[in-house]
């Protein structure tokens, strides 16, 4: 990857099935999802679930897959944005910043986390329950983790801090 991030022109591309065939073949034990799990969007589920429901009418299906697309363009769009922001933050480093900040509340049994069921899962008051956000400047390639209490909402006041906290890092 440093290769080809250090002298971007000197790959050749490969054609979508030579791609797919190493895939397959080299690299049998990964997998990647087309979608992320725990991440879902209420329009794509709730359109989804009408577009797949046999209760629906068709012509309630079709509408729902006609918006479903749309819904995907705007999306697909609203990344391409972002990414656009992102690439020109890393050419234009001293004059563009960009900043990516998401909070996760994803450790229902607090920490330290176990990759399987434990006999002390049971007893979650020897456990720190914590909440973690997370933010990227893109242009510093610096990610900042910061970790706060369950009794602490992720609102507004907690995002502020966590930028207030980045920025005075980038000064």
């Amino acid at each position: 990857m440093e290769d080809y991030k250090a002298h971007p022109n000197a790959f050749e591309p490969v054609s979508l099935s030579y791609f797919r065939n190493i895939w397959r073949t080299r690299f049998k034990n990964i997998k990647l999802r087309k979608h992320i799990r725990f991440s879902k969007c209420s329009t794509c589920e709730r359109l989804r679930q009408i577009r797949w429901s046999r209760q629906s009418s068709i012509k309630e299906r079709q509408k729902c897959q006609i918006d479903l697309l749309k819904h995907y363009a705007d999306i697909k769009a609203e990344r391409a944005y972002a990414a656009s922001k992102r690439q020109l933050s890393m050419v234009h480093k001293t004059e563009v910043l960009s900043i990516a900040l998401d909070g996760t509340d994803q450790l229902p049994r607090g920490l330290p986390q176990f990759r399987v069921t434990t006999s002390h899962d049971a007893t979650s008051h020897e456990r720190i329950k914590s909440k973690f956000t997370l933010l990227r400047i893109h242009n510093l390639e610096k990610t900042f983790c910061f970790e706060h209490l369950h009794n602490i909402k992720g609102d507004a006041n907690l995002t502020i801090e966590c930028l207030q906290r980045a920025l005075k890092y980038t000064e």
